[in-house]
């Protein structure tokens, strides 16, 4: 751009130096050095005004990138921690506990299926982005193991699994299943079913975890003094990363239904 313009001065100046005098054309001539002197400086002090500007945008643009990445590795370690709750691993210790006295092997079977379950949890940090639904699926049935034979017949497991082929983020199902066993089935009398099922359509794969627990009254808030933000980080992972929702319904004494749907062309 500074070439251009310094060309077009020379080529007006050359013009009406051919058509003036010798006196003329001596002091056109200076004017003309002073002029594309002074043009060249304004022109490459914008130059470099223009790049810096474009450096330090790039920096900062950087700057926030790497600021999300790490936001973004806090937030998964947050996760994962909030998915192996105290409860959890105190009443699976317990009933390992319990069972090397009663029935060793069995106790054996659970020492294998918490130390899987520990391991995919951990390995979901290394997990950026979204994750098949079939690993996601494995974690689930893992850690429904563990809770089988801790509740033994008055928990019932069901699956209606009719597609696989599709990716969700990390820990979206688990904690929701969880929700089902420790909320539902094992607070209701003589326990109760917990199935995940999954099919899909034209525009969406649809996942739905159904239990026949206790239940709940939506339109009234958990008043026990624990903040209950899990089924919300999933909801926005759900809409952030991939597009998705999730809903909720449930009724007292009958159970409970959540309902994750997930777009086929992903996040719109």
């Amino acid at each position: 751009m500074i070439g251009v313009a310094i060309v077009a001065v020379i080529a007006v100046i050359a013009v009406v130096v051919a058509e003036l005098g010798t006196w003329y054309s001596a002091l056109i001539s200076v004017c003309s050095i002073i002029l594309i002197v002074i043009i060249s400086i304004i022109l490459i002090r914008w130059e470099l005004k223009r790049n810096v500007k474009g450096v330090l945008e790039s920096q900062r643009m950087e700057a926030e990138k790497q600021a999300m990445e790490m936001k973004l590795q806090e937030s998964q370690i947050s996760i994962m921690l909030s998915q192996i709750q105290p409860h959890f691993l105190y009443n699976t210790l317990n009933s390992i506990y319990q069972l090397c006295e009663t029935n060793p092997m069995r106790a054996r079977s659970m020492v294998n299926f918490f130390a899987e379950y520990l391991r995919n949890n951990l390995s979901t940090l290394e997990e950026p982005g979204l994750i098949s639904f079939e690993t996601e699926l494995s974690h689930i049935k893992t850690y429904l193991e563990i809770e089988k034979i801790r509740f033994e017949d008055t928990l019932e497991i069901e699956y209606n699994i009719n597609c696989v082929d599709f990716s969700l983020p990390v820990l979206t199902v688990q904690p929701i299943v969880e929700n089902a066993v420790k909320h539902g089935t094992s607070k209701k009398r003589g326990g109760g079913t917990v199935t995940i099922s999954t099919d899909e359509n034209k525009e969406s794969y649809i996942i739905k975890i159904a239990d026949t627990g206790c239940g709940f009254d939506p339109s009234k808030p958990k008043d026990d003094g624990k903040r209950h933000v899990g089924i919300e980080n999933v909801r926005q992972r759900l809409f952030n990363m991939c597009g998705g929702s999730l809903s909720i319904e449930s009724e007292v004494g009958k159970g409970t239904l959540a309902t994750i749907i997930i777009p086929k062309g992903g996040k719109q």
